[in-house]
């Protein structure tokens, strides 16, 4: 009769009927404080006053399980858990409503006793909206409301009484075809929501692993030449804000073609791979980006780094290399594969551009190329402000 909700239905499904919840609360009070002063003469107090202590434990219940609810984190195995806790209590509600209009119909006259049918009859109107989302929840409320006034009427010797206690079983019936209808708008409009929700998220995976695969080298798995430029503008643009030093560090890999041409290609990409996670892993400590900006050319860029700082990277970067232990017997320098740095370290004035910044490096990476490869070689532009600044090099030679 009611089809299994999905997890992720039911926890929608359960906020839903809390969301309801003030309006049921309202017009239960509304419907209690009716019955109360029509029967307040007719019936002993203490009934009327233990029937308002009841359903009061029974809000104060419901209104705690709602604020747990709320606060409890949403886990598709904790669903059906929480929907048996609200229908645990919604049927007590129920059971209470049935006996006290059972009870009060013993008192009634003809008007009273309308009355007392007309407020259940309002109850299980307003469970339609409030809990029909699941039949089980609505069924643990409707049927202990409505039936024990259904057959209390239609078991009575009066004429009249049976009467109202068919019409009571038709109107049951009309709300729970009512009900399943409301169910099926509302689980429909849910899916409705929870694909597009799903199709969103979708959309935004597939746009990062897009921007992912845009901003990512295909063959080494670091910062291609597109990321690095936009870090490289960004950290420029930083560095001329506050002030601050702003390191590039170049580097080539020496004979590398001659290298392809002695192993192969295939073998020239598995060497680039094994540098490439070397660097990016020596520049992921010091929250530097590595990228690969040509065939065997690598780029740093090392924010809040002065000379000293961009200096020791590129050379514990030189030494990673070495460490690997690549054999390149066409090596001019070495019998195994190394890579020559350039560094360029400056406070950047706000005229200086990019590419000054990449010619320095630049100018600094020939020099350590002339100078016998497999080294470090470092412009020491510290300062720029106003277009002026000190430079030693290229030249300044390390290892």
């Amino acid at each position: 009769m009611d089809k299994p909700l999905r997890p992720e239905l039911i926890s929608k499904c359960i906020e839903l009927m809390y969301f309801q919840a003030s309006n049921a609360y309202s017009s239960s009070i509304a419907a209690g404080a009716i019955l109360g002063v029509l029967f307040w003469n007719r019936v002993p107090h203490v009934a009327i006053i233990g029937w308002a202590v009841c359903y009061g434990i029974m809000i104060a219940i419901r209104h705690q399980l709602g604020v747990r609810f709320r606060a409890a984190p949403r886990r598709n195995e904790d669903a059906q858990r929480w929907l048996y806790y609200f229908g645990t209590v919604v049927c007590i509600c129920g059971v209470i409503w049935g006996a006290y209009g059972v009870y009060l119909a013993r008192y009634a006259d003809t008007f009273q006793l309308a009355v007392v049918i007309l407020a259940l009859g309002a109850l299980l109107s307003g469970a339609v909206t409030a809990y029909s989302v699941s039949m089980p929840v609505y069924l643990a409320f409707s049927t202990p409301t409505m039936l024990p006034i259904g057959v209390y009427l239609v078991l009575s010797p009066l004429s009249g009484n049976r009467f109202l206690g068919l019409m009571v079983f038709t109107w049951m019936v009309f709300m729970f075809f009512g009900a399943r209808r409301f169910r099926r708008f509302a689980l429909e409009s849910l899916g409705y929501q929870f694909e597009n929700v799903n199709l969103v998220r979708n959309l935004e995976e597939l746009a990062s692993q897009l921007k992912k695969l845009s901003s990512v080298d295909s063959l080494t798995n670091v910062a291609n030449r597109r990321r690095f430029d936009e870090e490289f503008e960004a950290a420029l643009d930083s560095a001329k804000r506050e002030g601050a030093p702003l390191s590039l560090i170049l580097c080539d890999i020496d004979f590398f073609k001659h290298y392809n041409d002695a192993y192969g290609h295939m073998q020239g990409d598995v060497c680039l791979r094994s540098i490439a996670s070397q660097l990016d892993a020596a520049a992921q400590r010091l929250g530097a980006l590595a990228a690969r900006i040509g065939g065997e050319e690598f780029a740093v860029i090392m924010r809040q780094a002065g000379v000293d700082s961009g200096v020791q990277l590129a050379e514990e970067l030189r030494g990673a290399i070495e460490r690997l232990g690549i054999e390149h017997s066409k090596s001019q320098v070495s019998g195994y594969v190394t890579g020559s740095f350039g560094v360029c370290s400056m406070i950047p004035a706000p005229g200086t551009t990019g590419s000054e910044l990449l010619q320095r490096a630049d100018e600094a990476l020939y020099e350590a190329k002339r100078a016998g490869r497999n080294r470090v070689c470092a412009d020491l532009t510290q300062g720029m402000a106003g277009g002026l600044g000190n430079k030693m090099g290229p030249g300044a030679v390390y290892h």
